[in-house]
């Protein structure tokens, strides 16, 4: 004699399961609305990739990689030497100057303002010349930054998204598989009888 017995049914893990899914289909669906809405603003902005940059050059940033290569070259850009034909003629050496500008940060710009603004002090007009030409060229370079910032935020924004919506992904299939294993299989048991 045998009997067929389903064990290990259990409403609460089939429950858990089922939130768990949903929970992941949420996050899925959250995921993608923040890529599409973060894709949405970076188009309404209609910047174009310059068409010196290493990558995507003349495309439209609409997604994390034309956003990283805007950076980039916005970065290149204002890292590179001064111009020469915006300094002041009261420079003797303006391209070795300009060179001088070039690659340098923030905060070493504004050394470079602040050594040529004490020369100045004893009236000194080529000085001054300097420290005006490192002042602009320090405002250019926090200009790129404060925009490298705004598009790394927006590649940053693409990154978690993606990461929430795997994470979705995985949570879907995680309930999935808690609900099928709740149902238990199916056990066949053998009564055997013996006779006495």
């Amino acid at each position: 004699m045998s009997t067929k017995v389903t064990v290990g049914q259990n409403k609460t893990t089939k429950i858990l399961g089922m939130i768990t899914g949903i929970l992941g289909v949420v996050m899925l669906i959250a995921g993608l609305a923040v890529y599409i809405f973060a894709s949405g603003y970076l188009k309404d902005e209609r910047i174009t990739v310059a068409g010196d940059a290493a990558s995507f050059a003349g495309k439209q940033v609409a997604g994390p990689f034309t956003a990283f290569a805007q950076a980039d070259i916005i970065n290149h850009h204002a890292l590179a030497d001064a111009k020469v034909e915006t300094l002041d003629p009261a420079i003797s050496n303006p391209e070795e100057f300009a060179k001088e500008l070039g690659n340098k940060t923030y905060a070493e710009l504004g050394e470079i303002a602040n050594k040529y603004k004490a020369e100045a002090a004893n009236g000194d007009a080529e000085a001054q010349a300097k420290a005006d030409a490192a002042t602009a060229k320090r405002a250019t370079v926090m200009n790129g930054s404060f925009l490298r910032a705004s598009l790394f935020t927006s590649v940053v924004s693409f990154g978690v998204s993606v990461l929430v919506m795997g994470v979705g992904v995985l949570f879907s299939i995680v309930g999935y598989a808690i609900v099928k294993l709740s149902d238990g299989p199916a056990v066949e048991t053998e009564t055997v009888t013996t006779s006495a």
